[in-house]
């Protein structure tokens, strides 16, 4: 039986072939020896990871709702993309996540001063 990943995103599941590896904290925010330990990389869609784009935890928190709604209006992506990010959003109205509970970035996060 495959196994099937869950975006760390978006809360659902990927489609096959969308399958993409989230650095949850941004490779040009951390030191470089976090880039690719097993607490920064989780599974995304990779719409919505092309979304996030390098954005810290909490600024894509702040950000998501905004930067998804964008994408479904302007870019120009697949219909099946559309429709996972419209997905998305409706997910996320009970896939809630605290980005500050475990982050790294503390010291030079605005939101934690």
């Amino acid at each position: 039986m495959k196994q099937e990943h869950i975006c760390f995103l978006s809360g659902l599941p990927i489609p096959k072939g969308r399958f993409s590896r989230e650095h949850y904290f941004p490779q040009s925010k951390i030191p470089p020896h976090f880039h690719t330990t097993i607490q920064n990389i989780f599974p995304a869609h990779k719409v919505i990871n092309e979304i996030k784009s390098n954005l810290k935890p909490c600024q894509w928190e702040e950000r998501k709702f905004d930067r998804v709604s964008y994408a479904i209006q302007w870019y120009d992506i697949r219909v099946a993309d559309r429709e996972f990010c419209r997905k998305t959003l409706e997910n996320w109205e009970s896939y809630k996540m605290n980005p500050c509970t475990w982050c790294i970035m503390q010291n030079s996060c605005t939101k934690a001063r």
